[in-house]
């Protein structure tokens, strides 16, 4: 189902980041950053921070 608006795909994006980290190793840092660094920017941008 599409999202409704900009807050709905950052919800959706952020279950597939979730996703996406849980399958990562442990050792596999760079991109365990990156997934925190999306989440900083979505709490920012959202203004949940």
């Amino acid at each position: 189902m599409p999202a409704a608006s900009w807050s709905e795909a950052a919800v959706k994006a952020r279950h597939l980041l979730n996703l996406y980290a849980a399958s990562l190793p442990a050792e596999d840092t760079r991109h365990r950053a990156l997934v925190a660094a999306l989440f900083d920017d979505f709490a920012r941008l959202s203004g949940e921070s």
